[in-house]
Formats: C-alpha cells, sequence, structure tokens
C-alpha cells in the first residue's frame, strides 16, 4: 500500500497564503454611496437659510462608515446648510450638541484594537505557531485601516464654519447615542440676526 506523501511546496504555499490573509483587517466604507437615508430628510426654513438633517440609525451609520458606530457610543447626523441671505452666518458645532465628537474623535472611537487582535492571534498562534509569523501582517493591516478610518470621517465631517453668502456646506456631526428620538436645534449665528 502507497501513502501519499503531501508536496512540501504545496504545503508551504498553502500556509504562506494562510499567514498573510489570516491577519489582514479591511475597512471598507460605503461613503455616501448607499444614501437612503436622504429619504427621510427634515427641512425647515427660515427668511432664505435653509436648513436640512437626518439623523442614521444603527444600521445606516454602519453601512456609511463601514465600522458599528452605535456600539461604540457614536450616533451620525448628517446635515446641510443652504445660505441664500446675502451675509454669512457662522455654524457652532457645540450649540447643536455640546457632547459632540470631532471627527478624528469619532474616528478614534471606533478604531480596530491592535490589543484585541493580537490576543486573538496569539491564542492561535499558541496552538499553532507558524500563524505567530502572520502578526506582522495584522499590525500593519489594522494601522492601514485605522488610517483609511481617519481620512473617512475627516472627509465626511463638517466643521465649525462660516456659511457665505449663496454657499451651501454639508456634512456629518458625530454625537453621543440617544435611545429613542433625538432632539435637533441648528443654531445660526449671523453679524444683523441668528436663525
Amino acid at each position: 500500500m502507497k501513502r501519499f506523501i503531501f508536496p512540501s511546496r504545496v504545503l508551504s504555499t498553502i500556509l504562506a497564503i494562510s499567514l498573510v490573509f489570516s491577519g489582514c483587517v479591511r475597512y471598507q466604507p460605503k461613503l455616501m454611496k448607499s444614501s437612503s437615508f436622504l429619504e427621510r430628510i427634515e427641512t425647515q426654513e427660515d427668511g432664505n437659510v435653509k436648513v436640512s438633517l437626518v439623523v442614521l440609525s444603527d444600521k445606516e451609520g454602519e453601512e456609511v462608515f463601514g465600522t458599528p458606530l452605535a456600539k461604540r457610543g457614536v450616533q451620525p447626523i448628517w446635515l446641510k446648510i443652504e445660505n441664500g441671505d446675502s451675509h454669512p452666518y457662522l455654524f457652532l458645532k457645540r450649540n447643536l450638541d455640546p457632547n459632540y465628537y470631532s471627527p478624528d474623535a469619532a474616528a478614534y472611537r471606533n478604531h480596530y484594537s491592535l490589543a484585541k487582535r493580537l490576543l486573538a492571534d496569539g491564542l492561535i498562534s499558541a496552538l499553532f505557531f507558524p500563524f505567530l509569523l502572520g502578526v506582522p501582517v495584522t499590525i500593519i493591516s489594522i494601522n492601514v485601516a485605522n488610517k483609511k478610518m481617519d481620512r473617512a470621517f475627516d472627509q465626511l465631517g463638517i466643521r465649525n464654519h462660516l456659511v457665505m453668502p449663496h454657499e451651501t456646506v454639508s456634512g456629518f456631526m458625530f454625537t453621543r447615542v440617544d435611545e429613542g428620538a433625538k432632539h435637533v436645534s441648528v443654531q445660526l449665528l449671523g453679524a444683523e440676526q441668528d436663525k
């Protein structure tokens, strides 16, 4: 009876591929490609100034940002300010929610945890020594994913902004999660009057 001997090249190739892909962490947000939440926009007008907003659900936040924001206490609000007046207005985020998160802080709260991933990989590595070689891949992929997340949150976040005459600004504001209905009040400060 012949014994089948597995070729060492095939075994080493399978091991190398599994090592490379076992440690990869991928961050893939949809970044407004799926904007079904825009169907629920609430809009109010005061003179020539129009403010539109929508509070994203837990599911919508995860779809857009590619990470479970609500599990980490972050609730995104999409906001659009259209200034049709002949003078500028200042939008301050703290007036909408004094406990808001900056885009950097919201991204940081949602970063992939190197310690948790290494702990999980470490347990596997203890059982299967060759998987220990995948730890550097894990470290690199987590750093790349977290930097991509930082850029995405920064790109989509709205800033304290001077909304010039006949200008429109839009983006996300990151607030703390409120169960049930969320009360939102947008205040625009103007030289002649507030809106």
